[in-house]
């Protein structure tokens, strides 16, 4: 069929990456990537390797560790966990407009204070726990929610082991000359961005995403466009829901998009920032990559015109509801969602 315009939805985690392991055909345990992983049950009372620290590896560790006999996690350049509630509050809800006028580091010292602190209330020391833990950077570092991994390292029912040199026939090869009997390895290690049905090269890459103009366009098709393909650093669904507004409005012709050279220029800059700055390409800072959409739908929020919501607008989390007060598609009842309670001084 012929069709005027296409969106792709289906988002980040479509072609399972693999690791580049040597021995894969040596192994005599099971290897499987975290997309085959559904329950914790067939693991019970094995050796379990977990390969990952982003969001499925601690997810999977922490199912693991109650049934499994051991369980291992890899971490090659460890992360930052971050407790999914910060003094009884989602920890998303400390990212507010008014912290995001603060000095980068003085946001990273807020922040990592408060994880810090909010460990220490759980009976846990995150700085001597035996993850590695890179410098604290909101923009570089890998930031991973967790509920309990913390803890279970803390107490040794989750055992942190350096990178994998190699599979060995009963077990791995660790990259400080040891081999530890395992039974089963789960690679956590995240996905490819890829659209198989269209023509190879059409839409050029920059390594596993492809480069498109405010990571939705790719310069030069007007009438093509991918929804949720930026890493967020935050919840997807309020970045995913502007994403396709803008791009609702400007196959309807309600709202232009730049020419082809314009679009390319602004993706060869943000590339060259990126990688200047040692920053990963498709990695997005929600509060600013939401309000740089929304301008361009013209949705963006005007607090001189709500006086009574100024505090949630700064100071309170980041809501859906923001963008719906003002502009197109506006919302009778955005007033009240904005400030769903009191709102809070947050960092």
């Amino acid at each position: 069929e012929s069709f005027d315009a296409v969106m792709v939805c289906s988002g980040r985690h479509q072609t399972p990456r693999w690791p580049e392991i040597e021995g894969r055909e040596a192994f005599r345990g099971e290897l499987l990537h975290s997309a085959s992983y559904s329950e914790p049950a067939p693991f019970a009372d094995r050796n379990v390797l977990v390969i990952g620290v982003g969001s499925s590896g601690v997810d999977i560790a922490e199912e693991l560790a109650p049934v499994a006999r051991r369980t291992l996690l890899s971490a090659s350049s460890g992360a930052w966990l971050i407790p999914r509630t910060v003094d009884g509050r989602p920890a998303d809800h400390y990212v507010t407009r008014l912290g995001n006028l603060l000095p980068d580091r003085l946001r990273e010292r807020i922040l990592r204070h408060l994880v810090v602190k909010e460990y220490r209330r759980q009976g846990v020391d995150i700085e001597r726990s035996p993850m590695p833990l890179p410098p604290f950077d909101l923009r570089r570092a890998r930031l991973t929610p967790g509920k309990e991994l913390a803890r279970l390292i803390d107490e040794g029912a989750i055992e942190v082991v350096p990178r994998i040199r190699r599979l060995v026939p009963e077990g791995v090869e660790l990259e400080d000359d040891r081999v530890e009997p395992v039974d089963a390895v789960i690679a956590a290690t995240g996905y490819r961005v890829e659209a198989a049905f269209f023509p190879p090269g059409l839409i050029p890459r920059e390594g596993r995403v492809p480069r498109l103009y405010k990571h939705v366009c790719p310069p030069g098709i007007d009438s093509l466009a991918f929804i949720g393909v930026p890493w967020v650093v935050g919840a997807y669904p309020p970045v995913l829901e502007l994403q396709a507004r803008w791009v609702a409005r400007a196959f309807a012709g309600r709202c232009g998009l730049p020419t082809a050279e314009v679009m390319e220029d602004h993706v060869a800059r943000t590339v060259r920032r990126t990688h200047d700055e040692r920053l990963t390409y498709d990695r997005v800072q929600p509060i600013e990559y939401m309000d740089d959409l929304a301008r361009e739908i013209g949705c963006h929020p005007r607090p001189w015109r709500h006086p009574r919501l100024l505090m949630p607008l700064l100071t309170g989390p980041l809501l859906p509801a923001h963008y719906r007060l003002d502009g197109p598609n506006r919302w009778s009842g955005a007033a009240a969602a904005s400030a769903p309670g009191t709102a809070f001084c947050a960092w």
